[in-house]
């Protein structure tokens, strides 16, 4: 039990760095060395360095972003933590945008060792294959393709 703990402590830091809107403490604090990270299924970072390298974009055009979450799933016992997040910004030109996105994460001694993120058209494949309930209200109006997830609020 005493292990679970700061599992759950580490992964409450980890949440609210994304909800502060700080990428970067999230990826650097949490992200093991060694952590492999996958968006929709394709492997994008062998490596925290490169997961760092892959967010300098986004950090060069946000000049503010929060995270909002819902339905976190945590097992303690296994180290894997789902749950949906929604980050609303605002670009460096002042247009407000809004990513929506389905973590899946594997913690193992006390940093992230894999995360999967899914958006657009593969999250909504998985909601048919039942990996996730339906939630309306993540999902695209139009299918985007899986690259343009990020759309002005209200569009």
């Amino acid at each position: 039990m005493s292990h679970q703990i700061p599992f759950r402590s580490k992964l409450d830091d980890f949440l609210l760095s994304l909800a502060r809107g700080d990428l970067l403490d999230a990826v650097e604090t949490h992200y093991s060395p060694d952590a492999r990270l996958f968006e929709n299924d394709i492997l994008v970072a062998r490596d925290r360095r490169t997961a760092l390298r892959k967010l300098q974009p986004v950090l060069r055009r946000f000049a503010m972003v929060r995270g909002t979450f819902d339905d976190l799933a945590c097992e303690r016992d296994t180290g894997r933590v789902r749950f949906y997040c929604r980050t609303d910004g605002v670009d460096i030109d002042g247009r407000v945008v809004r990513e929506e996105v389905f973590h899946a994460q594997v913690w193992a001694g006390g940093e992230i060792v894999e995360e999967r993120q899914y958006r657009g058209e593969t999250l909504a494949r998985l909601f048919g294959r039942g990996f996730a309930a339906p939630r309306s209200r993540l999902l695209p109006v139009s299918p985007a393709p899986a690259m343009a997830v990020a759309r002005a609020i209200g569009a």
